[in-house]
């Protein structure tokens, strides 16, 4: 591949204009996935790499990542040509009032496979997007008490580990670390 060609820049820029459409899987993660086709068995869903993961290569522990909104989506003071459909594009957000619905949804369908806990990032970001949702600190505390509620529901070791949470609002929000 020609490293000064456009494929080459494609394939190294993330897209942040791209929204989580469903909480499972898509194809590239299935067995035998195709594209355009979603498998409904969960066993040949993201299950089939877990349990590979954990017989295979003597795993205990595995954990998936996700934003605390969904996907990954930030602003930069650096310029990135990535970032700009972010500006374009704005930014999707779960309602605040059936945040709990989405992270429950999100987290048993992960349980379900065998996934033992989840990396939660771009905690931050929720001092971004407070504004019509109540401020920073309401938004905060519901996403906050929403997703510690799903996490005690659905993994029951308290499998998070919290990235981005760095903020004031996040630390005062925050019950377990």
């Amino acid at each position: 591949m020609d490293s000064t060609g456009i494929a080459n820049e494609a394939d190294n820029a993330a897209n942040f204009a791209n929204r989580l459409t469903n909480i499972k899987e898509n194809h590239k993660f299935q067995k035998n996935g195709k594209e355009g086709h979603r498998e409904e068995d969960p066993s040949k869903g993201i299950a089939h790499i877990v349990t590979e993961i954990k017989e295979k290569h003597d795993i205990k522990y595995v954990y998936v990542w996700h934003a605390i909104t969904g996907y990954w989506g930030v602003q930069s003071n650096e310029h990135c040509d990535c970032l700009n459909s972010i500006t374009t594009n704005g930014l999707g957000l779960v309602n605040p009032e059936k945040v709990f619905n989405f992270y429950d949804e999100l987290h048993s369908y992960l349980a379900s496979a065998g996934i033992d806990g989840v990396k939660v990032d771009v905690q931050n970001i929720l001092e971004t997007l407070g504004a019509g949702h109540g401020g920073r600190v309401k938004l905060a505390r519901k996403y906050h008490q929403a997703l510690e509620a799903s996490i005690a529901r659905n993994f029951p070791d308290n499998g998070i580990i919290s990235c981005m949470s760095h903020n004031t609002d996040g630390l005062y929000m925050c019950q377990t670390f």
